[in-house]
């Protein structure tokens, strides 16, 4: 099998971390910090992968890079608060509504970055714990009777 790179294309949206993108098999979902001392993270949405319309700002601000997953129709963002706490923040969008909320403290704190996975009816959101140590960990959220399952109400697991 032969794998092929197309050359890059420049996409009209600027960060100084990678964004954190998914897709619900029609729209790709962008959610990125600004490109300025604000932290603040943005959000994006494209049917080709390389034309983006802004959509609602998450109204948020993150330390670096969001790791976004689709579940259940909605986009979910998870991203390091932007001061000293290093907590893990979870934001949702609600396509019914147009907008984002949820702004979610998971009760854990994070070293490092984030990343998701939308499997098996949850995100799965990884990241490092704020221990010398830097054990990899794992919540589960979901959706349920509460609008949102996060931190000590949801699945964590030690890697």
């Amino acid at each position: 099998m032969a794998i092929h790179i197309s050359a890059h294309s420049l996409i009209g949206q600027q960060s100084p971390f990678a964004p954190g993108v998914a897709s619900d098999g029609t729209t790709f979902h962008m959610v990125f910090r600004a490109n300025n001392p604000s932290g603040d993270l943005l959000y994006a949405t494209s049917t080709d992968g390389l034309n983006w319309t802004r959509q609602p700002d998450v109204g948020e601000q993150s330390q670096g890079a969001a790791a976004v997953a689709i579940l259940d129709g909605r986009v979910v963002a998870a991203y390091i608060a932007n001061n000293p706490s290093n907590q893990l923040i979870v934001s949702v969008f609600d396509p019914v509504s147009g907008q984002w909320g949820h702004n979610t403290d998971s009760g854990e704190s994070t070293g490092g970055g984030v990343s998701a996975v939308a499997a098996n009816n949850k995100v799965a959101v990884y990241y490092p714990s704020n221990n010398p140590a830097k054990d990899l960990l794992e919540v589960a959220i979901s959706f349920g009777a509460a609008p949102l399952l996060v931190g000590a109400g949801a699945q964590k697991k030690n890697y």
